[in-house]
């Protein structure tokens, strides 16, 4: 089963590295040597955008959620396509850029995949993102924001091949 869906919509910029922690006072303990010592629980809570980031992702993937969880290895291919910022819109509609660029900026593809992979445990696609054998992120600005999921079963056609015999490294500069 192939799962392909283009979310035409800004994407969230707001990524899982985006919560924050909150330390609390828990009591006292006694240490291995008899002195009382201060315990503290830390937790994590997202705060608004992020927050808001998730539950943007959960509504929109959610109509293409698969009937039944998707057994792995699976390869996973995400493209993020956020709109023009003011000077890019400017030489676009000059044509001095193309219609879609490669991002160079953050959030990072890695940070923006947490929690888009979180969302799609949730919402059923696989049972645990550890199936997820091949990811590939692709960051770009352009005419047409959105975000373009693939999921597609990850065949031993696709399989890394390692190098047979003695592997010399060279340095390209």
């Amino acid at each position: 089963m192939i799962i392909e869906a283009f979310i035409d919509c800004h994407p969230p910029t707001a990524t899982a590295q985006h919560k924050s922690a909150q330390a609390r006072d828990a009591g006292f303990r006694l240490s291995r040597t008899g002195k009382l010592v201060a315990k503290h629980t830390i937790s994590f809570f997202e705060k608004g955008k992020v927050k808001d980031a998730r539950e943007q992702l959960t509504a929109q993937f959610l109509r293409h959620a698969p009937a039944a969880v998707i057994a792995g290895p699976l390869k996973l291919t995400v493209v993020w396509s956020f709109y023009w910022g003011v000077g890019e819109l400017k030489k676009r509609e000059k044509g001095k850029l193309p219609q879609w660029v490669p991002m160079v900026v953050p959030p990072d593809g890695d940070n923006l995949a947490k929690m888009l992979k979180d969302v799609l445990t949730t919402l059923g696609y696989w049972a645990d993102d550890a199936h997820v054998s091949c990811e590939t992120y692709i960051r770009g600005k352009g005419d047409r924001p959105g975000i373009h999921l693939r999921l597609e079963p990850y065949g031993p056609e696709q399989w890394y091949v390692p190098p047979e015999g003695e592997v010399v490294a060279e340095v390209c500069l």
